[in-house]
């Protein structure tokens, strides 16, 4: 879970520690399509499992997201 709040935080340029697991996405500043493209490629470069943008639309909070890159094999 550290490992993906810090792939979030990377994408979105937020500073550490604004938010943890129970994070609802859609209120982390920069959570917005170019923060969502820069997670997907910052995922993409670690794992080689390519997300799209419906994938993270579709997650609430940080722990949903968690939750769907363990099913796509891409364990953040």
């Amino acid at each position: 879970m550290d490992r993906l709040i810090t792939d979030i935080e990377d994408a979105t340029q937020s500073l550490p520690g604004l938010f943890g697991p129970d994070a609802v996405l859609e209120t982390v500043e920069g959570w917005d399509s170019l923060g969502m493209a820069l997670f997907i490629g910052i995922v993409a470069e670690r794992t080689g499992v390519e997300l799209a943008i419906e994938d993270l639309q579709e997650c609430t909070t940080v722990r949903d997201l968690q939750a769907m890159l363990e099913r796509k094999g891409a364990v953040a």
